[in-house]
């Protein structure tokens, strides 16, 4: 076991990773979305593997990462809807 020093109590509650990127089908959106979020400076997990809904859940709990983006079929369509409104309104 190795021990490694605290600087600060604060230091304990850090993590890795601002957002954890999870699609129940890998796809272009994946990376779409995070890409974005680097873009703006937020520190990205973005899954690869094609894992269950729970272990994604599990792997952000253990990671401590305080947000989850689930990308799914539903939000795949809101987005092309949304995209359809703003250019044929």
């Amino acid at each position: 076991m190795t021990l490694h020093k605290v600087e600060s109590v604060s230091d304990i509650n850090k993590t890795k990773y601002d957002i954890y990127v999870y699609s129940f089908k890998r796809n272009k959106y994946l990376f779409e979305v995070s890409n974005k979020k680097k873009k703006k400076g937020y520190r990205v997990l973005t899954e690869l593997n094609a894992i269950k809904l729970k272990k994604a859940m599990n792997i952000a709990n253990r990671e401590k990462i305080k947000y989850v983006i689930l990308i799914g079929d539903e939000e795949i369509k809101n987005a092309y809807r949304k995209l359809a409104k703003k250019y044929h309104p």
